[in-house]
C-alpha cells in the first residue's frame, strides 16, 4: 500500500504544484486523518472477511480511495472527507 501512496502522492504533488511534505502535514489534520483512518478500517475488515492473504486485492480495493484522498489533501478540499465521514459504514 505504501507504493500506492507514494505513486499517487508524487503525481498529485506535481499536478497541484504542492510540496509532498506540505501534503503530509495536511493529511495529519482533521478531517483528512479521520477519513483515511475510516477507510483503512473498512479495508482491514474487508480483507479479514474475505480471507485475503495477498496484497493485490487489497491494493485494488484501496487505490481509488487513495487517489481521491491525496487529491483532496493536495487541493485542501475537505468536502470529500466530510462526505466519507458522514457516510454509513459500508463495504468497499
Amino acid at each position: 500500500m505504501s507504493g500506492s501512496f507514494e505513486q499517487h502522492g508524487r503525481r498529485v504533488s506535481k499536478q497541484l504544484h504542492k510540496e509532498i511534505y506540505l501534503m503530509a502535514k495536511t493529511s495529519l489534520t482533521d478531517p483528512f486523518f479521520a477519513a483515511m483512518t475510516k477507510t483503512l478500517k473498512q479495508v482491514i475488515r474487508w480483507g479479514a472477511k474475505n480471507a485475503v492473504v495477498k496484497q493485490d486485492p487489497i491494493r485494488k480495493q484501496l487505490d481509488e480511495e487513495i487517489k481521491m484522498f491525496l487529491t483532496a489533501v493536495g487541493a485542501d478540499n475537505v468536502n470529500p472527507m466530510y462526505e466519507k465521514l458522514n457516510a454509513k459504514d459500508e463495504e468497499l
